[in-house]
């Protein structure tokens, strides 16, 4: 069965058994298998680069995950049950953490994120708000909307110079973060309000561009380091 999977396509299939999502689809969208309760056998290919907002919630192949990261083809899906291990390691060829993957995860202190993952999804860390450690790898081409929105203790990161999309409101109410390094150039129509305060306007200004952005905790006024 080779499909096209928007916003709710195959809701409520409680008949479906098994689905391969054909090489040209890119986006399965929000609730495209949601309570398709028979649903227990699932083949992603590396085109999908989205998986939308509990696509397969209440779906065998989902319930018989076992806790931790559930991975659909190369890409990290969601978490499964309740956080014990406050670090998280994703697996080695991964390419792309999904859409609102790790969304409250509220005990998440740190992520490994290998070499091998390319993007983060929309609201991948919206609400880790224990989440004080992110190194994002410079294999990451774009960051999604609100990604790490709410991740009230992270301090500082690190925009490598292959990231050329930052999501509007990614680090939005990050409220710790004082320090951010831009690595590379970023153009204004691929950040925007990315980030609390004046960093954009200071980013885009004359002497802004590469470079380390520093604030005091909470506030709204970013200065370039020398």
């Amino acid at each position: 069965m080779f499909i096209s999977a928007t916003y709710g396509a195959f809701s409520n299939c409680t008949s479906l058994v098994s689905v391969t999502i054909g090489n040209n689809v890119t986006r399965i969208g929000d609730y495209a298998f949601y309570r398709c309760t028979s649903l227990t056998n699932i083949t992603i290919p590396d085109s999908v680069t989205s998986i939308g907002w509990s696509a397969f919630e209440e779906t065998a192949w989902l319930n018989n995950q076992p806790n931790g990261v559930v991975y659909a083809g190369k890409m990290a899906y969601s978490y499964k049950g309740t956080m014990g291990n406050t670090n998280i390691i994703l697996l080695d060829g991964t390419k792309r953490i999904g859409d609102y993957a790790f969304e409250n995860c509220t005990s998440l202190t740190s992520v490994t994120i290998p070499n091998s993952v390319t993007s983060i999804g929309k609201g991948a860390f919206h609400y880790c708000t224990s989440l004080d450690s992110i190194i994002i790898p410079n294999s990451i081409t774009s960051i999604g909307i609100s990604a790490f929105e709410n991740c009230t203790k992270l301090i500082s990161v690190t925009i490598p110079n292959s990231v050329t999309s930052i999501g509007v409101m990614a680090f939005y109410r990050c409220t710790s973060l004082t320090s951010v390094t831009f690595e590379g150039t970023i153009s204004s129509s691929n950040f925007d309000s990315s980030f609390p305060g004046d960093l954009q306007e200071k980013y885009f200004a004359e002497t802004g561009g590469i470079g380390t952005y520093t604030r005091s905790s909470g506030g709204t006024v970013w200065t370039k380091q020398p």
